[in-house]
């Protein structure tokens, strides 16, 4: 009877020590599991009428003309800065060559007068006349060494293609005075050849390490060592050298006139051209 009762007593609800079925905690978050949704209504009346349409698609037009504007707007004002750089460098560099050429010029003066005197000295010989007398065998105006002009800015816009922003008279006149400055470059590279065969003659009688044209002296030779021969092709070699600083010369002045042109206000290529009829005429 003591058995029977336990069993009653456990099997009462109260005291049941496992039923099968969902846990207390189960029961307790499945209204937190699946909150009510909340019920959408489409509403009674149309939201986009033709009217509603037209005005969103005029303010994204308007949006876009905006963005478009200001964009533009923005690249100009960088273009219009890189522009003005560009001339302020290339302002600078005109004044920079104008100094350069001015020296280059009257070395180029002073060489052709020491180079006038050889050749002179050399036909006397020729001519079997003692007068007058030749250079020092290691006159100071033969080293001589003349500084190439510069565009460095105008080759650095080409490269990247900045150059392409500048208003078409000053891509022109750019472009002429590179150019000239291109001609002068051919005429000293010539020079410079010249130069190198009348050292090497020089070699012959005289062993000097100096190199001409690039500021060293190759000692000269005394003319009593020469054959008639000898003396026939320095003079030519000394008359080639002539001519060729000449156009050097030349050349360089047609580009210092340029330079002087556009740092005196020039704006286009004409006006360069009027600056070197007219110094060609003085």
């Amino acid at each position: 009877m003591a058995d029977r009762a336990e069993r009653d007593v456990s099997l009462a609800p109260d005291n049941q020590p496992a039923v099968a079925g969902p846990p207390a905690t189960e029961e307790l978050s499945t209204p937190e599991v699946s909150a009510p949704m909340l019920d959408v209504h489409a509403p009674h009346q149309l939201v986009h009428t033709w009217k509603d349409f037209f005005i969103h698609i005029a303010t994204i037009v308007i949006g876009l003309l905006i963005a478009v504007v200001l964009e533009q707007s923005i690249e100009a004002l960088h273009h219009r800065t890189q522009r003005s750089e560009l001339e302020k460098e290339m302002h600078a560099v005109f004044e920079s060559d104008a100094k350069v050429d001015d020296e280059d010029l009257k070395k180029l003066a002073r060489f052709r007068t020491y180079l006038a005197e050889l050749r002179a000295a050399i036909q006397a010989r020729l001519d079997g006349r003692s007068t007058p007398a030749s250079p020092a065998a290691d006159d100071a105006r033969m080293a001589i060494l003349i500084i190439y002009p510069s565009l460095a800015p105008y080759e650095a816009a080409k490269e990247n293609g900045t150059v392409a922003l500048l208003p078409t008279d000053r891509l022109r006149l750019y472009s002429r005075i590179s150019y000239a400055r291109d001609l002068t470059a051919a005429s000293r590279d010539r020079w410079y050849v010249g130069l190198t065969a009348l050292a090497a003659f020089r070699e012959r009688y005289v062993d000097s390490a100096g190199s001409l044209g690039i500021g060293e002296v190759a000692n000269d030779p005394e003319f009593v060592k020469l054959s008639a021969t000898d003396l026939g092709e320095y003079l030519r070699l000394v008359s080639e050298s002539i001519k060729e600083t000449d156009l050097v010369g030349a050349r360089l002045k047609i580009f210092d006139i340029e330079c002087q042109a556009i740092l005196g206000g020039a704006r286009n290529e004409f006006d360069l051209i009027d600056k070197i009829s007219r110094a060609s005429s003085e």
